[in-house]
């Protein structure tokens, strides 16, 4: 089960820019049925690497539970695919570079046990990412 899906990612990236995004051939009319799978595809090759670092930081994967920790995984899950987007069009936003740029550094700390997937809710927004609010929230240091 995926931690997030387009439907999420529109809320943070407009349909049409994900259209053309993942629009390859550059012919802008894809059908919404190949948009679909072109996404799924960027977001599973993501959460695959997300998944193969909470792994090594000695979680099961896929999460299933609990809450707090799929909303975080959700908006790591978002904020990845949208880079991954941006990226296969060598067009980067520094907002997304720098909010990808947590994403791994968060990871990395899971990777290496210093940072533990919250069990209990957390009173913070994690629709996207929130690298800083979360690391600050967790006593973690904010970038």
């Amino acid at each position: 089960m995926p931690y997030s899906n387009i439907d999420d990612q529109k809320n943070e990236t407009p349909y049409e820019t994900i259209r053309q995004l993942v629009d390859d051939e550059n012919v802008g009319s894809l059908s919404g049925a190949d948009v679909l799978a072109r996404f799924n595809q960027i977001r599973d090759d993501w959460e695959g690497e997300m998944n193969a670092m909470l792994e090594v930081g000695g979680y099961t994967t896929p999460i299933t539970s609990p809450e707090a920790a799929l909303n975080l995984l959700r908006g790591w899950s978002k904020g990845g695919t949208a880079y991954k987007l941006y990226k296969r069009k060598d067009i980067m936003p520094e907002t997304r570079q720098k909010e990808f740029d947590r994403i791994n550094k968060l990871l990395e700390k899971v990777s290496q046990g210093a940072f533990k997937l919250p069990e209990k809710p957390v009173d913070v927004d994690t629709s996207f990412a929130c690298g800083s609010i979360v690391t600050s929230h967790f006593g973690e240091e904010t970038t």
